[in-house]
């Protein structure tokens, strides 16, 4: 290390610099350092001439050869000998100081230059900002998996594609199927047939849930039995699907209905009794007797369309305050020994 000290004699009357140089100088830094010092002698005199009191001139080394220039001054304690400096002097003073610390730059390599007051506050160090993650980074630190969000329940309005298109040649689970009841399946489809004299056949299409806008097409043919028996679509029924289970004959629910005469009709069923919503008309749409006929009901609110082979037989908009928008799905067989299979069947979103 190597140090300048410039102190104020009282009997001298001026400023005499005295530079030491320790034994290190003469080391591969040592000629940098003697520049330094020289520079530093040069420093002290000027701020001498600018008033300044150069109580204590320092440089030093650090262990990463980064060398530092410190000087300790006092602003307020001029020297006894020295005249105030004029205006011209101060700015030499200024200018030599500038040009001595523009030599420093150049000799040693942006030097750490530290000039506090004597009196200066002591200030306490800014600590330092905590780190700002990102949004991946919390997610990547954080081994608990989100909270997964609740999931819409499976309605006909979150299902994508058509929610049952399936043959009906092969039993489906929860499907009505007994050959000695009302319902069974078949190699030709699924048969429904009413048994019992007085008492039609509602069996369920079992979605698992209740639907609203849908299209259902069906296609039946009558298979047996006397003249003037019909059959085709429940839709909107209140009830579950083990209610409509083939012998219950109560409920709340709508029927599209074809006659093997040629007639078609509508009507509500309100628990134990009919209501005429369409009672029994002829439509030239209607293929007779034992020829399938192709049934489409397509529901969209209030509103209901009803198509056969292709001919729209009948368009329907009611008080939803007396039966609601949704409900579920089915299929009816009317008339004493009749007996119906239905071919194939397909249920279709409508939104």
């Amino acid at each position: 290390m190597q140090g300048i000290e410039a102190g104020a004699g009282a009997d001298s009357g001026n400023v005499e610099p005295r530079v030491t140089v320790d034994a290190d100088s003469a080391s591969a830094h040592g000629q940098g350092m003697q520049r330094a010092a020289d520079a530093a002698s040069v420093v002290s005199r000027a701020l001498a001439a600018a008033g300044y009191e150069p109580r204590h001139l320092s440089v030093t080394s650090s262990e990463s050869g980064e060398l530092v220039l410190v000087a300790r001054l006092d602003r307020h304690r001029r020297l006894p000998h020295l005249p105030p400096p004029s205006n011209r002097s101060v700015i030499a003073a200024r200018l030599a100081i500038g040009l001595t610390l523009g030599v420093l730059l150049g000799f040693l390599g942006l030097p750490r230059l530290e000039l506090p007051a004597a009196n200066a506050p002591v200030t306490q160090p800014t600590p330092a900002l905590p780190q700002i993650l990102s949004v991946q980074d919390l997610a990547a630190n954080n081994p608990e998996p989100p909270t997964p969000q609740p999931q819409p329940s499976p309605t006909a309005t979150s299902v994508r594609g058509p929610l049952f298109d399936v043959p009906l040649t092969r039993p489906i689970p929860g499907w009505t199927n007994d050959p000695t009841g009302t319902a069974w399946f078949s190699s030709d489809g699924y048969h429904l047939l009413a048994r019992d004299a007085g008492r039609f056949v509602a069996t369920a299409i079992p979605l698992g849930h209740s639907v609203q806008d849908v299209v259902v097409s069906a296609t039946f043919h009558k298979v047996g039995g006397p003249s003037g028996g019909g059959y085709g679509v429940i839709l909107r029924d209140q009830g579950s699907a083990a209610e409509r289970d083939g012998r219950n004959q109560s409920g709340e629910y709508l029927v599209f209905e074809v006659g093997d005469r040629g007639d078609i009709g509508v009507w509500q069923r309100d628990q134990t009794h009919w209501i005429d919503i369409i009672p029994w008309q002829h439509s030239d749409a209607v293929h007779p007797d034992r020829v399938p006929n192709s049934v489409v009901v397509t529901a969209q609110g209030s509103n209901v369309q009803f198509q056969l082979n292709g001919a729209t037989v009948a368009n329907l908009s009611y008080d939803g305050s007396k039966l609601p928008t949704s409900g579920g799905l089915g299929v009816f067989v009317g008339g004493d020994l009749n007996e119906v299979a239905l071919e194939r069947l397909r249920i279709d979103n409508n939104n």
